[in-house]
This record gives structure tokens, C-alpha cells and sequence, in this order.
């Protein structure tokens, strides 16, 4: 959890539903019941490929996720879902390490392919692989062809909404220690550098 590191303002996010938000207010704090999106990943129903929804073959399929987060649900041909992963509590600061297990369509990902190219290369170099900054707005888009290394900048561009993955946690209500209740797609954006590494 990075979160008040930031040296400068935070961009204004988007995504491919055509939504779009301001980030003049945004929280610095524990993320409580935080959870990973994987964006690139499909959890258990493949997306028909007609935007706003992607189809990346062969696919990446998650065989570790906890829950899962809608995606264009009121759409036309909609009702998917990302798969999510739980990540807990999160102070500034701290960090939570966790193994996300994956399967790949057919024989895999063709050396080729430059997801393939990216794995290879966090794996050799030990660079993060998953990226999250505030222009990416809930989960940019899905399924989401690039899983990039993350350069460590503050805004560099995956698919042009500068994501991979997406991070949701609740957020405390004024007043209280507990946060209440969990809105996942409507949790509040937050730039972090770091959200996990692979």
C-alpha cells in the first residue's frame, strides 16, 4: 500500500464503457478487504469478443480466484465476470504476498506472444508484472491484451487506460475504525506502483 506517495496530482480516469471520473478527492489509508482484479484473466465464462468486451486467444483462465468482480454487466451481451483475489487488510506501507495460479488455452502462449515475452522477462529481471494507476477507472477494459511490465512511472499505458489489473478495498465511513459494507465497483480509484508482483 503506497497510497500518499504520490509527487504530483492524480490523472482523471476512464475506461472502455465510456465512464469516465474526477480524482480531486481520493482516500489515503488502510485498504481493508482489498482485492485484485486480474482484467487479463477470465474466471470461468469467456467474453463474447464484441467490444466493449476483448477476446485474447488464447485466453488466460484463473484457477485461484476467490470472487469475482462484473464487468459491463448492464451492457448488451454483458453479465461477465473478472475473477478477484483477496488480498485482506492492507496499512500504508505494508505490503500482502500471495500465489494467483493460471491455466492457458491449447498449448499455451506461443513465445511469440508478447504476454509471453513479458512473463519471461519479470521472471528473469524479477520486475513487477501487474500495474494499477488512477486512469484506469474500475476495471478498464476485459479482456485486457497486454500484461506489461510495469516501468515503475507514474502513468505509463497499458491498452491506454494504463492497467492490468485493478484494485478495490472499502473505505472506512467518517467517524468509524470498521469500514461498512463493500461496494467493489464503486470503490475509490488509487494510483499504487506496486500492486503485486509476479
Amino acid at each position: 500500500n503506497d497510497l500518499g506517495t504520490q509527487t504530483g496530482p492524480w490523472a482523471d480516469g476512464t475506461n472502455s464503457l465510456g465512464e469516465s471520473l474526477s480524482t480531486n478527492n481520493h482516500y489515503v489509508g488502510t485498504l481493508w478487504n482489498t482485492k485484485l482484479v486480474g482484467e487479463f484473466a477470465v474466471g470461468n465464462t469467456a467474453p463474447s469478443g464484441t467490444p466493449p468486451y476483448f477476446s485474447t486467444s488464447p485466453l488466460i483462465w484463473s484457477s485461484s480466484h476467490d470472487d469475482y468482480a462484473w464487468y459491463g454487466f448492464n451492457n448488451a451481451g454483458g453479465g461477465y465476470y473478472v475473477p478477484a483475489y483477496d488480498f485482506g487488510k492492507i496499512a500504508i506501507g505494508q505490503s500482502v504476498t500471495r500465489q494467483l495460479d493460471f491455466t492457458v488455452d491449447g498449448a499455451g502462449l506461443d513465445p511469440s506472444d508478447a504476454r509471453h515475452l513479458a512473463l519471461e522477462t519479470s521472471a528473469s529481471l524479477g520486475g513487477d508484472l501487474f500495474s494499477n494507476r488512477t486512469t484506469s477507472l474500475k476495471i478498464s477494459d476485459w479482456v485486457e491484451g497486454g500484461l506489461n511490465l510495469d516501468l515503475g512511472v507514474d502513468y505509463s499505458i497499458h491498452q491506454g487506460f494504463s492497467s492490468n489489473v485493478s484494485v478495490f478495498s472499502q473505505i472506512p465511513e467518517p467517524g468509524t475504525t470498521v469500514p461498512l459494507g463493500l461496494l467493489l465497483g464503486m470503490a475509490a480509484l488509487r494510483r499504487s506502483r506496486r500492486c503485486a508482483t509476479a
